[in-house]
């Protein structure tokens, strides 16, 4: 198979949502911190929001904390989280696959993720996944509001795409707005998954025309004549 095959030389995805369901560690850690700082949330469907932006926007936006306050959220969640919480998780059916047949039709992949570079290179070895990815390009833990563009075109340089003023061979795959606001910003195609942590019609309402449901259907819109 070579690059012929290919609809993007550059394939971006998200983590969590995209790659892999971290319901579990994630809705877990976020309770254990907010526990630890006096919020009992029994509301499974208020920790999911925990998936997807940034750490401290959560405890900010949701909980109405200050920056300090987000601060001692994040060094309390990931007690939990560094510990056993990021093993909470599982691949996506199809995606070891899919990973494979792009990295066999010749594309440059690379992960952009609001999730500290730490724990993703952690969850990549652990899941044996690593391998497929070309370059990765996590948060920085000392930058808390990692905003998805930057991650987007740091994974851009990782891969080395020398030309940053276009960008139609490169497309940005995840579950939630933040992934597609991060791929409108920096000029990038979106291709939006169903099946992650986005509330029901979120990507829609932004005006989302390409969403797969599954790994396969993803397939279709990555290669020619799929």
């Amino acid at each position: 198979m070579t690059t012929e095959n290919l609809k993007y030389r550059y394939v971006l995805f998200d983590l969590d949502g995209t790659i892999q369901d971290s319901e579990e560690g994630i809705t877990k850690s976020a309770a254990y911190a907010l526990e630890k700082m006096g919020i009992n949330e029994q509301d499974h469907e208020k920790l999911k929001r925990f998936i997807g932006p940034p750490l401290s926007v959560s405890f900010k936006e949701f909980y109405g904390m200050s920056d300090e306050e987000a601060e001692e959220g994040m060094r309390i969640y990931r007690e939990r989280y560094g510990s056993i919480g990021w093993k909470e998780a599982y691949i996506y059916e199809g995606i070891p696959e899919l990973l494979n047949k792009l990295g066999e039709a010749g594309a440059r992949v690379a992960l952009a993720t609001s999730k500290p570079q730490k724990y993703t290179e952690m969850i990549l070895e652990h899941f044996d996944v690593g391998r497929f990815f070309d370059a990765v390009s996590g948060a920085d833990m000392s930058e808390p509001d990692s905003g998805k563009s930057g991650l987007i075109k740091r994974a851009l340089s990782m891969l080395g795409k020398e030309d940053m003023s276009s960008f139609n061979d490169v497309v940005m795959i995840g579950d939630r707005k933040f992934d597609t606001l991060g791929a409108n910003e920096v000029g990038t195609d979106f291709i939006g998954v169903s099946y992650g942590f986005a509330p029901v019609g979120e990507l829609e309402a932004l005006g989302v025309q390409k969403i797969a449901a599954s790994a396969a259907e993803l397939e279709k819109y990555l290669f020619v004549n799929e």
